[in-house]
Order: C-alpha cells, then sequence, then structure tokens
C-alpha cells in the first residue's frame, strides 16, 4: 500500500489479537514496528490513522500484485511503487467513469432488477480487468493457460468486447510450439481445444476473415496436434475400447492423470471449430480434412461413453474411461456446458450419451459439488 502521507498512529495485529483493538483501546504506536507486522496463520493486520478534517478525503495506492521486498530480492518493482504519488492520481468518480466509457462499449442490456444489471456491469469490467495486455492477467501473477483464457475471450467477444478477446487470441498464438501445442500445457487437450474453439466462437461473432487467414497457421498447428495425440499409440486403451487422448495432467480440480472425458470434449470441440475457421480462412481442403478428425473423435467419444454406461448400469458420466468420480463427472458437465452450446452440433449417438448422462448428473442431490472455475487462481 502507498500511503500519501506519514500516519499519526499505526497498529499490527496477527490471529491472536486484530490491529483494530490497538487502535480503540488507545495502544497504537506513532511508529511503524521493526520487522513490520507478520503473523505464521496468515492473519497479519495493520491499521494507519491520519487526522481528517472535515469532507477531507484521503487518497492510498493498492497495488494488484504483491511487490517483493527485504534482502536479497529484487526492489526494482517495489522502488517504482515509492514513486508513486497518491495524490496526483485520478479520483474515484473520474476512474468509474473511466470504467462506464468502456463498458459501454459492450452489447447494451436493460434488465429489471437493479442489482443484477450491477453484477453484469461488474462482471464486465471483470474482464477488462483480466485483459489489460496481450495475456490474460491474474493476481497473484501467475501464467493463465489456453483454457482459461479461451474462457476469457469466449465471454468478451459474447459481451460485445471484440478488441480485448481478438488481443488475447492473437497473443496466445505466440506460446505455440512447432508441434501445434502450447508451452508449458503440451499434455493438456483442453488448452489447445479450448483455444481453437475461441477462435471459431470469434469468427462466428465478428465475421472477420481477416483474422481467420491471419491465424490460418497456428490454428492448422494446433489441430494437427490433438489429430496426433488422438491417433498416438499411447492413446490406446487397455481394454481395446475407444481411444481417446493419451494420460497427462488435467487441470486442477480434475482428480487424477488419466484420459479425461474432459479433455477429449475440448479436443472435438476445438477440430470442430478448427475446420470451420480454416473454411473461412478459404481453405476448403484442410479444413475437411479436419472435419473428418472431429467426426472421428466424436465417433470414439460416443462409444468410450457407451462402454461405460453398459459397465456400469446407468449413463453417468465419468471423469474418463472407467474413471467413476463425483468431481469428474461435474468437470465433464461442466466442459459439456461449454463444447455443445456452441454451433455445431455432435453426431448423434454421441448427443444422445452426452445428454444422458447430464440429464441423470442434475438429478443429483444438491450437495454434489460444483466446478467454481477461478482465473489464475484469483477467482
Amino acid at each position: 500500500m502507498v500511503l500519501p502521507k506519514v500516519p499519526s498512529r499505526v497498529a499490527v495485529g496477527d490471529a491472536g489479537r486484530d490491529a483494530a483493538e490497538s487502535v480503540l483501546d488507545g495502544t497504537a504506536s506513532g511508529e511503524w514496528p521493526d520487522g513490520g507486522g507478520r503473523c505464521t496463520a496468515g492473519a497479519a493486520t495493520a491499521a494507519f490513522l491520519f487526522p481528517l478534517p472535515h469532507t477531507a478525503v484521503l487518497h492510498v495506492v493498492v497495488p494488484l500484485a504483491s511487490v517483493p521486498v527485504g534482502p536479497g530480492r529484487r526492489r526494482t518493482d517495489a522502488a517504482a511503487l515509492a514513486e508513486v504519488e497518491p495524490r496526483a492520481l485520478p479520483d474515484a468518480d473520474r476512474v468509474v467513469s473511466g470504467w462506464e466509457a468502456q463498458v459501454r462499449r459492450a452489447a447494451r442490456v436493460d434488465l429489471p432488477e437493479p442489482r443484477a444489471a450491477e453484477a453484469l456491469a461488474a462482471t464486465r469490467r471483470h474482464l477488462l480487468l483480466h485483459t489489460a495486455g496481450d495475456d490474460a492477467g491474474a493476481w497473484p501473477p501467475v501464467v493463465v493457460g489456453g483454457l482459461d483464457t479461451s474462457v476469457l475471450a469466449v465471454a468478451l467477444d459474447r459481451q460485445g468486447l471484440h478488441t480485448e478477446a481478438a488481443r488475447l487470441l492473437v497473443g496466445f498464438a505466440d506460446r505455440q510450439a512447432l508441434d501445434g501445442s502450447f508451452g508449458g500445457e503440451t499434455h493438456r487437450g483442453d488448452a489447445a481445444g479450448a483455444w481453437l474453439h475461441a477462435v471459431g466462437e470469434h469468427l462466428r461473432l465478428t465475421g472477420r476473415a481477416d483474422l481467420a487467414i491471419e491465424l490460418v497457421g497456428p490454428v492448422a498447428k494446433a489441430a494437427h496436434h490433438l489429430q496426433r495425440r488422438h491417433l498416438s499409440r499411447r492413446a490406446r486403451r487397455g481394454d481395446g475400447g475407444p481411444s481417446l487422448l493419451p494420460a497427462g495432467e488435467g487441470p486442477g480440480w480434475s482428480d487424477g492423470t488419466g484420459a479425461t472425458y474432459h479433455d477429449a470434449l475440448w479436443a472435438w470441440r476445438g477440430l470442430v471449430d478448427a475446420s470451420f475457421a480454416l473454411d473461412v480462412a478459404a481453405q476448403p481442403d484442410a479444413a475437411a480434412e479436419v472435419a473428418a478428425a472431429a467426426t472421428e473423435m466424436a465417433s470414439a467419444l460416443a462409444g468410450s461413453l457407451a462402454a461405460d454406461v453398459t459397465t456400469a448400469g446407468s449413463p453417468v458420466p465419468l471423469l474418463g474411461p472407467g474413471l467413476r468420480t463425483r468431481a469428474g463427472a461435474v468437470t465433464t458437465v461442466a466442459a459439456l456446458a461449454s463444447v455443445l452450446a456452441a454451433p455445431g452440433r455432435p453426431p448423434q449417438e454421441l448427443e444422445a450419451a452426452l445428454a444422458a448422462g447430464a440429464g441423470l448428473l442434475s438429478q443429483q442431490a444438491s450437495h454434489t459439488p460444483a466446478v467454481w472455475h477461478d482465473v489464475g487462481h484469483a477467482g
């Protein structure tokens, strides 16, 4: 936190005693304690007191990311932050009006319930806050993966914020390796698949053939990457069932490292949208090849789900072939909500199997765990 001046009194607290207690009982001191305020339980608190005349305003700056300080740490960020003058920054009213101007570019939706309208506006601002640069931002700073980036891009596009969505999609393409995978996510089928879906959704909503042409290389490479993984020997099932994708690390909420329907569903969706993007880019032969691969993936998914239904005796969507966890079922349906909502319906046998599983899960008790999807571990 950057303060405009030295406070008259300060107090620190921990899990045993909150800083507010020191303020209320008059034991707050005039100096910041040596070593600062720390708590081994992670519950450190601090209070700063400033005498203010009536109607006066105090401006402080709170950075979105933590700034490392102390011996042996890089102090570049801390030094830059120390040069910030809070009183020179725009006041709260100007900041609010700036956000309102940004949000006005989105689609206009009039809702009769004021709280719902406020929540929608806040959500749009939150989306824009995550997309201030070429890559999705997260606080604390961590690399935001393909699935999270794509979810952001699709949400931006559906709200009419197409410029930011395009910037995210093009920026993420810079992470692509020569084999079509994305940096740090070689074994994740959802990264490439979700990115391809986001590109296809952007093209459908904007009609931008120029972006399809610009991204034709990355789109083709990502699609071929998914095809190779689907056809690889490592994707073959030991029980002789239809191959999906090789086992690999999945999303954090997916309980296990085996082959997952989550990855396979995103791979199928990505291939469908890659075919659409290549067609928009005037590459009909490549589009037809990828469309055939999508049909093959859909057939494998339907066959695998049917085999699991026969084995289990009920159409419960599983985490993956033969893997049965309640969290896995929810994860699978979470993927369904995205991949089935977009144009390009799956083959009838796959749609029937997925609909049966999703319908059964919807009848489960209300205490069934839900998937709380977050961006960069920050919510």
